[in-house]
């Protein structure tokens, strides 16, 4: 990692909650300066004093008047949006760790509960004002495949293990893991997919992982 200045000019740039990191910023760096914008127009005025560029879908053109620049922070999970912008060489690029494990399996669980017990029909009923009485799942015993075992997908993992699922998982070169039946690397691929009952993506999304889960590997 970069040797940072004492007082390093932080750009902060988000497009959703934009009010919500300068002032943890503020109380975590009291000695920092932040260039903060509201717009892509103070984005691209503000980068070349900028040491390090903080926040989410930073337009990538901004980074070619980075002139001081020597971190990048995201402050999302996946970082794919920054591998298309010219960043300058040598310039780290980090993501948010340790941020996303529990509301990514809150979220992907809830998908999962939503679809077994037939959520979407019961409220399409509800909204037209009618009851017909149909069969939910359960997911007791039910196959649950996680394409991406990371720091997130161990955590759904965890939570779909805790409903009684089974769970296998799909990361680089396969290995084994703690608390799931089997993991699988991608080389496996069609035999990973092939039996699972749900399939939780959490892959990052990089030139080596785009398409590589399409119509034809879900047939």
């Amino acid at each position: 990692m970069p040797r940072l200045p004492r007082h390093p000019a932080i750009l902060v740039y988000t497009t959703e909650q934009p009010d919500r990191y300068p002032p943890l910023l503020r109380r975590a760096l009291p000695h920092a300066r932040l260039l903060l914008c509201r717009s892509p127009a103070d984005v691209l005025r503000k980068m070349p004093e900028a040491e390090v560029a903080f926040g989410y879908r930073i337009p990538p053109e901004a980074f070619r008047a980075a002139g001081r620049l020597r971190l990048v922070q995201a402050t999302s999970a996946g970082v794919d949006g920054f591998l298309r912008a010219p960043l300058p060489p040598g310039v780290p690029l980090c993501r948010a760790v340790g941020v996303f494990e529990e509301p990514m399996a809150e979220y992907a669980l809830a998908y999962l509960l939503a679809v077994s017990q037939g959520v979407p029909r019961a409220l399409a009923q509800q909204a037209g004002r009618r009851w017909l009485p149909f069969v939910t799942q359960s997911l007791q015993g039910r196959l649950l495949g996680i394409a991406g075992y990371g720091a997130i997908g161990r955590v759904i993992g965890r939570r779909a293990a805790a409903l009684g699922m089974r769970v296998w998982g799909l990361r680089r070169r396969g290995g084994w893991a703690r608390g799931v039946e089997r993991i699988l690397g991608l080389r496996d691929l069609v035999a990973f997919l092939k039996p699972l009952d749900f399939l939780v993506i959490v892959l990052p999304l990089t030139p080596s992982t785009r398409g590589l889960i399409a119509r034809r590997e879900l047939k």
